[in-house]
């Protein structure tokens, strides 16, 4: 790959581009509306897991559902837990299993908060029985810490009835609960951000509300032994309730976005970004108000994903949104000698980095690859997309992206790669393109078939 080959980039047309970070895709099925569920991603199975909340109007959900980044879909658990709102779920990557903690109480005249243990496996939801609890609660924040192997729970509520917040952190290590006595704590709080922050090796913490105090700005991180106010550098966001934090492996940050003024009830329509040190807000188009969502980071296809909630109305969310760069097969290839090319990329398309697309199942002979690069999905030099290719000499072979440029790759073994630098300037910000892969073959009298096309969108 020349370098002229990756200044190539800089000079596609692209035109109208949204700087825009938030896209909402539109899956032909999606969980009914709720508020408060619990999510997180299974990278195991690569598909985030949502459960329970609450209906917008009387009763809680006890579904289960899997989102694969392009469909959700309904699953059936063998024995699952009762409906319930105002729950969390992480997913235990050491012993692949998705935990979830308490609940809130599911009779409308409240009470208690509820004191289960369930984990889900993919199959079925096992109730776990353990020595120690942290006495139910709702309404808490829940990370895991991946080095230590601990799932973190911290505040929440015991009970409906006398709104008193909790300033307990508990640790699962998937046999038993334990109390952890720090020498400091955040104080009582509901519904904070919370996550892991691997580049801290530590959970950090944002947000939140005592219900008997108010809201907080404090930043805060655990390590096992203490909860620590961190000195952040620059502007922090304002105080606020039933936010949602996740953290991006792939940029060492904490996205958070959504929740509420603990003082006023207003919505809090922002995404922020935390690198261990400081905080960024990103200013881009933002999804439409909520708070009491959901949200996972998928780490299969470097996005996070929201669903759900209420607006500041308390009208329920049922739209579901992916944040970052965005990267997403669509179409499908013709036949080879090799069988049907496939076009694949491991990360979406960044600001100042290489693009990295792989195609296999070529022809083994094949010492080259054609890359094919565009801005269009509906036009390609005035042919109307998708095209099929017949009336060329490619029989059952579709094109389904523009080639405004063309790149060579070599090829062997029957795979190539295809580098694409991402010039580091905010002009492409939000930006989609078409990549299509070209399989030199003997099979047709033009002498090639086509892969599938992927769809990018760049992101930060």
């Amino acid at each position: 790959m020349t370098m002229n080959a990756l200044r190539l980039f800089s000079i596609l047309p692209f035109a109208a581009a949204a700087a825009a970070q938030w896209h909402q895709p539109t899956p032909a099925a999606a969980p009914a509306a709720r508020y408060t569920p619990g999510m997180t991603f299974d990278s195991a199975a690569n598909r985030t897991i949502l459960f329970g909340g609450a209906k917008t109007t009387f009763g809680n959900w006890n579904d289960t559902w899997s989102f694969n980044g392009t469909t959700w879909t309904q699953l059936a658990p063998l024995a699952s837990p009762s409906a319930r709102p105002g729950i969390d779920l992480v997913y235990d990557e050491l012993r692949g299993l998705t935990v979830m903690y308490g609940g809130g109480n599911t009779s409308p005249f409240g009470g208690p908060s509820l004191d289960q243990t369930w984990e889900f496996n993919g199959v079925t939801w096992t109730q776990v029985a353990t020595a120690n609890t942290p006495g139910g609660l709702t309404a808490y924040g829940m990370a895991y810490d991946a080095l230590r192997y601990r799932t973190v729970l911290y505040g929440g509520l015991h009970d409906s009835f006398f709104p008193i917040d909790s300033a307990d952190t508990w640790e699962y290590d998937g046999v038993n609960w334990t109390h952890v006595t720090t020498a400091h704590n955040p104080g009582p709080l509901e519904n904070p951000a919370i996550c892991y922050h691997a580049v801290l090796g530590k959970v950090v913490m944002f947000g939140g509300i005592d219900v008997q105090t108010g809201g907080t700005t404090t930043t805060w991180s655990y390590d096992g032994i203490d909860w620590t106010p961190i000195a952040v550098a620059g502007p922090s966001p304002s105080a606020r309730t039933m936010a949602r934090m996740v953290y991006d492996p792939q940029r060492g940050v904490s996205v958070m976005y959504g929740g509420m003024n603990p003082n006023t009830g207003a919505a809090i329509n922002e995404t922020w970004e935390f690198n261990g040190v400081a905080w960024t807000q990103r200013t881009d188009l933002q999804p439409p108000d909520r708070r009491g969502f959901g949200l996972a980071f998928d780490t299969a296809r470097h996005v996070a994903v929201a669903f759900g909630g209420v607006d500041a109305n308390f009208t329920a969310r049922t739209d579901t949104w992916q944040y970052g760069g965005l990267v997403e097969s669509f179409g499908a290839g013709c036949l080879g000698t090799a069988g049907v090319p496939v076009l694949t990329a491991s990360q979406g398309a960044r600001l100042g980095q290489v693009f990295q697309s792989t195609m296999s199942h070529l022809h083994p002979a094949a010492p080259i690859a054609v890359t094919l690069i565009g801005t269009s999905s509906t036009n390609s030099g005035g042919l109307p997309l998708p095209a099929d290719l017949g009336f060329l000499g490619l029989p059952g072979c579709t094109l389904y992206g523009s080639g405004d440029i063309t790149q060579f790759d070599s090829a062997g073994g029957g795979t190539s790669v295809d580098n694409l630098f991402i010039p580091n300037d905010q002009i492409y910000l939000g930006v989609e393109f078409f990549v299509t892969g070209v399989s030199l073959d003997t099979v047709n009298s033009f002498g090639a078939v086509l892969s599938n096309a992927l769809r990018c969108r760049v992101g930060y």
